[in-house]
């Protein structure tokens, strides 16, 4: 007579927090969702909360340069509602990491379909429509 477990609860949102180890991936995590992140840590949940709107997500760390991470060579990277990248400007191979990582066979998101249409007009008649 019903269900007695309750409604399925939808999975949260993925914000992945992306960089190079020692850029502040943990310490950002810390200061949004105000609690304290166990240096081994790879996700939490915290209240993503906006002028415009509140929403509870799951964000997740993705250690690049040979980080803990399943996720360290830039596997699945930007598979997530959103993705932040931190680098450390006094640090280039931080900002190059996050290059390659981004480049990486696996890191984008898989197509939705369709394909780029270039809808500029070429016609060479439109450059004297106005009597030039």
């Amino acid at each position: 007579e019903g269900d007695v477990t309750g409604p399925q609860q939808e999975p949260l949102p993925i914000v992945n927090v992306a960089g190079a180890r020692g850029v502040g991936k943990r310490r950002l995590l810390q200061a949004l969702t105000g609690s304290s992140l166990q240096p081994s840590a790879l996700s939490c949940e915290g209240l993503l909360d906006t002028k415009y709107y509140s929403a509870r997500v799951q964000y997740r760390v993705i250690d690049l340069l040979g980080g803990p991470s399943e996720a360290s060579s830039g596997q699945g990277l930007l598979e997530a509602e959103a993705c932040v990248l931190l680098w450390d400007t006094s640090r280039p191979e931080t900002f190059a990491a996050l290059r390659t990582a981004a480049a990486a066979p696996g890191s984008a998101p898989p197509q939705s379909g369709g394909d780029i249409v270039d809808h500029h007009h070429h016609d060479d008649d439109d450059d004297h429509a106005f009597g030039d």
